[in-house]
């Protein structure tokens, strides 16, 4: 007879794990020791493994993947490439990846969609881009560069937040099954109206106050469609998930040594813990990716839990 499993909640999941005693120091997270005094990386320093990019452009469409992901190595971000680890993770493993100071000899057309990490563009770029989505393309951006607000059917507007909340719009089908609750984004988060785009999420002040600044928006141009993140999904996933990196090597819990839980203390919001809310957001990403692939080329997807499992643990606390 099958024995009826065990449910933990989230509290008593960190309690059991504790008993362990184990003291790793913050640094083996992905952060490391050069950093300035505000915590920053230096320019075009990845805390990440180096990601492979496309020695050569594919020759024939059918050598193009669904997913292009085009990382800006000159932006002061170090995040980008951290994209290819978000994708991998909701099961999106077509994809290839270029740096943005080559999109001039991409074969743009060859892709079903485009994803832009943060950094900012030069004239013939944000051309090449509009142009693109002009033609039928699908492009998602991170921050886009503020030239590319019509592209995207909005203002922008003086202003930003930062260490904020979003809340995905209930009623928009690519926020079908995430959770309606605000969720904490970490990182900065640039202000824009509504111009023409519907708002998938929006901003939020705190947790529980709704502000009229668009998160995450998408909008119909030419023939394609543009989407954009008002603040950096990869930066603030990694933050979600690693803590605070102006607090690398502190005390700050009140026990002795240096421990994981020095780089979250009021870093995440403890109302929101039952919540997996970089897995909430970073599936909002796949969510967005899937609907606007729809009269595409199909965009396969892996299915990341096991079918004929008897059981399963879930360790959503990092």
């Amino acid at each position: 007879m099958r024995s009826t499993p065990t449910k933990l909640d989230r509290r008593q999941f960190l309690k059991f794990a504790g008993v362990t005693g184990a003291v790793i120091v913050p640094t083996l997270l992905g952060y490391d020791l050069l950093r300035n005094a505000k915590g920053e990386l230096p320019p075009n320093l990845s805390p990440y493994a180096p990601v492979e990019m496309m020695k050569s452009w594919p020759s024939a469409p059918t050598e193009a993947s669904p997913i292009l992901l085009l990382i800006n190595e000159h932006s002061d971000n170090p995040f980008g490439a951290y994209l290819t680890e978000i994708l991998r993770a909701e099961g999106l493993n077509l994809f290839q990846v270029a740096r943005l100071s080559d999109l001039g000899d991409v074969p743009l057309d060859w892709y079903d969609l485009v994803l832009v990490a943060e950094g900012p563009l030069n004239n013939g770029q944000a051309d090449l881009l509009e142009n693109y989505v002009a033609k039928g393309g699908r492009l998602v951006a991170m921050r886009p560069d503020m030239r590319l607000a019509s592209l995207f059917g909005v203002k922008a507007l003086a202003g930003s937040s930062a260490e904020g909340y979003v809340q995905v719009e209930a009623t928009h089908p690519v926020g079908q099954g995430i959770a309606t609750e605000t969720l904490q984004f970490h990182g900065t988060a640039d202000h824009y109206r509504l111009a023409g785009a519907q708002a998938v999420a929006w901003l939020a002040s705190d947790a529980d106050t709704a502000t009229d600044f668009p998160a995450v928006t998408l909008h119909h141009y030419g023939q394609g469609q543009a989407a954009l993140w008002a603040f950096d999904l990869a930066r603030n996933v990694a933050y979600t998930h690693q803590g605070n990196p102006a607090w690398v090597n502190q005390e700050r819990d009140g026990f002795d040594f240096v421990r994981i839980p020095d780089m979250f203390k009021s870093w995440v919001d403890l109302d929101r813990l039952a919540i997996p809310q970089a897995d909430e957001q970073q599936r909002l990403l796949a969510n967005l990716l899937t609907s606007m692939s729809q009269g595409a080329r199909p965009l396969p997807r892996l299915w990341y839990f096991p079918g004929d499992a008897e059981s399963m643990l879930i360790a959503t606390s990092d």
